[in-house]
Formats: C-alpha cells, structure tokens, sequence
C-alpha cells in the first residue's frame, strides 16, 4: 500500500477545465468565495471521524487567526460511511470528508466554479494514503485551497507539496490579502454569466 513517505513524498495537480487567467499572486487557483465583506465566513461541512477532528480544526483555526480576512466556522455533516465516501459537493460551503478511496492522492479538492467564483466544494481526505502523523499537514493544505492557494517550492509553507511544515507561512498571509483584496458585493452563491465548471486538484501520494 502506497504511504506519504517523510522523505520521498511527491505531489502533482490536476486542472479540469483551468480556470481562466486573473489578477493574482504567484500561487492562486484563479478561484475565490464571493463576498460582501471583509472578513467573512468560510463555512465547513464536516463530515469527518474522530481521527480528523484535532487535525483539522487545529489547521482551520491557525488559517483564521493568521489571515484576517475569513473565518473558517465548523457545521456538523453526516458521518455515515455512504456519506462520506459519497461527500456531495455543497453550496456555498466545503463539504469536508475523510475515507477510503482506492486513488494515489491523499487529499483532493473540488469546486464547481463561475468565472472566478466558487460556487460549491468539497474536501476529500484519503485515509488509505495518509498516515495519522500527516493529517495536520494535509488538513492544512487542503484548506489552503480551499480559500484559492495553489502549490509552491516553499519549504516553511504547507502549500509546498510533500513533506513540509504543517501550518501557512507568511507568503501564503500575504497572497490571501491579495486574493481578497477586493469585495464582490454578492452573496457566495451567486453565479456569474459563464458556464460553471469543475475544478480539481490533487495531492498525490508516492508510486
């Protein structure tokens, strides 16, 4: 069985339907939530079990605290095997989940997106490839994306694919700052006159 290794950890991506180029830092998606106002409230779905509760309420409150321009505030999701092998993607929100899913990646993010803008969004985090002693580090970069961070070379940031510190470091602070920089001044639901397409990107364990 394939394991995140502490040495030889690899990452890669995968783009479905890229999102178009925008004004960004060096490491955006090219997706961010819609809002009204600044800071706002990133809502997380967890459907979740025990193992991932610390782990990823411990990372989603270090992106709070850091950031100053979102919150990640926590709702209660089913923790039904089905739903969260299943994990629906769910609107105006991430819907996280953790389970077994015979793929390499050991998280993957997913969002259907408007021009720009996230419209829904899921978490899906592979206990078949992570072990318990990496679920801080993954939490953390899955959350990254979730609030529009791409992957960097950074080994002070948990962006950086494979093994690296488990918490942002200040270049992740000051994209999101440039991110957010602006208000939309519509709700996160609300889509834009474009096709809305799905996006995905993926952390891969090593082969």
């Amino acid at each position: 069985m394939k394991r995140l290794l502490a040495i030889s950890l690899t990452a890669a991506s995968i783009l479905i339907f890229a999102p178009q180029a925008m004004a960004a830092p060096c490491c955006s998606i090219g997706w961010h939530w819609r809002r009204t106002a600044n800071p706002f409230n990133v809502t997380l779905v967890l459907s979740i079990t025990t193992a991932w509760q610390t782990p990823l309420n411990a990372a989603a409150n270090e992106w709070s605290t850091r950031s100053g321009k979102f919150d990640f505030v926590t709702t209660p999701g089913s923790t039904t095997r089905s739903a969260r092998q299943n994990c629906a993607m769910t609107s105006g929100a991430v819907h996280v989940c953790n389970g077994h899913w015979n793929a390499a990646w050991a998280g993957l993010t997913e969002a259907r997106v408007s021009g720009h803008h996230i419209l829904a969004m899921r978490i899906r985090l592979n206990d078949a490839q992570t072990p318990a002693r990496y679920r801080r580090l993954v939490s953390c970069h899955e959350l990254g994306h979730s609030v529009g961070l791409a992957h960097n070379t950074r080994p002070s940031s948990c962006m950086r694919p494979g093994i690296s510190r488990p918490h942002p470091d200040a270049t992740d602070i000051a994209e999101l700052n440039v991110i957010y920089r602006h208000l939309d001044g519509m709700s996160p639901t609300t889509a834009d006159n474009s096709a809305v397409r799905t996006i995905r990107i993926a952390w891969y364990a090593p082969q």
